[in-house]
């Protein structure tokens, strides 16, 4: 049985969409649809995005330095990159944007990306390739690079992770891409060109597939997990487990581990919420007895309301209660708040705990963890995560462009710090070695790391067992 309970407004942190109230033929790439889309991704900014100020920026600058770029602009990639470049500018790291690709096919012919991708590590944003060092897509100049912090990506500012798919990687097919990196050493700035070659498939207005994308460090991560768990089961005398769609448990000899699989985002309706809460109920089984916790939330994206809601109310036997600050609506005659409550409950877990995070851990994920150290004093281990603190707001341009971004913030309960672009800092700060990262492999040295990340976190759990 569900026992969260939701009151007030839906959940601001899922979203609501805000468009235009006018509407233009998507399919004609003209002035007027140009300039109505930045209108409304300006207005949706100016009035949405909370703290502008922090990041240097006000309304008026925006429009100053942006409007003329995108509105005058004579094709869809310089289009779409001008968007993000001012979206970038915000610096939220829950920004999302999906440019409309089909009518950017239509209008500059097939679409290609490269081999690069910019992956984060310990906070910074690195070069890194989606192909192995040995293959023949590499020149051989690019290797030397890999590790490499990035300064700017196609004249943009980089400060939260992107991937192949991001829209500044995409463009006319051999079309030129440049990346601006620092040298390690020397601290040189060093541009790096590269040409759009790899496929890019259009499967939707708003959705691509980039060939050679892949996904080898989550699938890694969740192969390295399960192989250490079963490395420690074969050692305890009664062990059980559990293997979920999202999650699975174990409990070894009175130990329990819950680990949220890596990519995996939390659910939003339907079946995937009900099959969720299944899993939490057959974990609960496989839990039980356990005296320790540790909670392996790396690689964890966040995802919707609902699904945080079930994980929260599994993961805490005491209420929980987050709102929006009040917001003046219907022309300031009405002040309204977001609510999200979750009644006490028995939990699943059981102290000590240990929380396991990363750089990839964010959203929902990063909150669960806050919470967790907040409420139960549970001790976080692993690298700096995210950032994504704010609540999302959904913004659709009248081109058929979707836009998400960090909006109203939720109120800070009492023993959460704000997190918003720095990320959670971990009370044992396990991180990926640098040196090796430099001309090998980010993949090798994140995956690395997530071993270490582990072992130190068994070690501490260990520790406060005894306290």
């Amino acid at each position: 049985m569900n026992r969260v309970k939701r009151t007030n407004l839906a959940l601001l942190s899922v979203g609501f969409l805000v468009s235009g109230c006018r509407s233009y033929d998507a399919s004609v790439f003209d002035h007027r649809l140009r300039a109505a889309t930045f209108e409304t991704y300006h207005q949706a900014i100016s009035e949405q995005a909370p703290d502008l100020e922090a990041v240097g920026l006000d309304v008026h600058m925006l429009r100053a330095r942006w409007e003329g770029e995108i509105v005058e602009a004579e094709t869809a990639t310089e289009f779409y990159h001008a968007l993000m470049r001012m979206m970038a500018s915000v610096r939220d790291p829950h920004l999302n944007f999906k440019p409309n690709y089909e009518l950017w096919e239509s209008e500059d012919g097939p679409l290609g990306a490269t081999d690069l991708m910019l992956s984060i590590v310990d906070g910074q944003v690195v070069l890194q390739c989606v192909v192995d060092t040995h293959a023949l897509a590499w020149s051989g100049i690019v290797p030397k690079f890999v590790g490499w912090p990035v300064e700017r990506f196609n004249e943009c500012e980089v400060e939260d992770q992107t991937s192949m798919n991001y829209p500044l990687n995409i463009g006319p097919k051999m079309s030129l891409m440049t990346v601006d990196l620092q040298d390690p050493e020397s601290g040189d700035v060093v541009t790096l060109q590269r040409r759009r070659g790899m496929g890019v498939t259009v499967v939707a207005p708003n959705e691509v597939k980039v060939r050679g994308g892949g996904s080898r460090l989550m699938q890694a991560a969740r192969e390295a997990t399960t192989a250490a768990m079963h490395a420690r089961m074969s050692q305890c005398k009664s062990p059980k487990s559990l293997e979920g769609e999202f999650i699975s448990a174990w409990n070894l000899d009175g130990v329990g581990v819950l680990v949220w699989k890596a990519n995996c985002h939390l659910p939003g309706k339907g079946d995937a919420v009900l099959a969720l809460e299944q899993e939490f109920d057959g974990a609960a089984k496989v839990l039980q007895g356990a005296t320790s916790t540790l909670v392996d939330l790396r690689f964890a994206p966040g995802g919707h309301g609902p699904g945080f809601q079930l994980l929260i109310d599994r993961l805490l036997s005491c209420a929980v209660r987050l709102e929006t600050p009040p917001e003046s609506v219907f022309f300031g005659l009405v002040e309204s708040i977001g609510v999200l409550n979750i009644d006490a409950s028995p939990a699943i877990i059981a102290g000590p705990v240990v929380v396991l995070v990363n750089e990839y851990t964010a959203s929902y994920s990063e909150w669960t963890a806050a919470i967790l150290r907040g409420m139960i004093g549970a001790t976080i281990v692993g690298a700096p995560t995210a950032g994504c603190e704010y609540c999302v707001v959904r913004v659709a341009g009248p081109d058929g462009s979707t836009l998400a971004f960090g909006g109203a913030p939720f109120v800070l309960p009492d023993g959460v710090e704000s997190f918003q672009r720095v990320g959670l800092s971990p009370d044992v700060r396990v991180i990926a070695d640098a040196g090796p990262m430099r001309g090998g492999s980010v993949c090798d040295a994140l995956l690395e790391a997530h071993d270490r990340q582990l072992e130190t976190a068994w070690g501490v759990l260990e520790r406060r067992k005894t306290e």
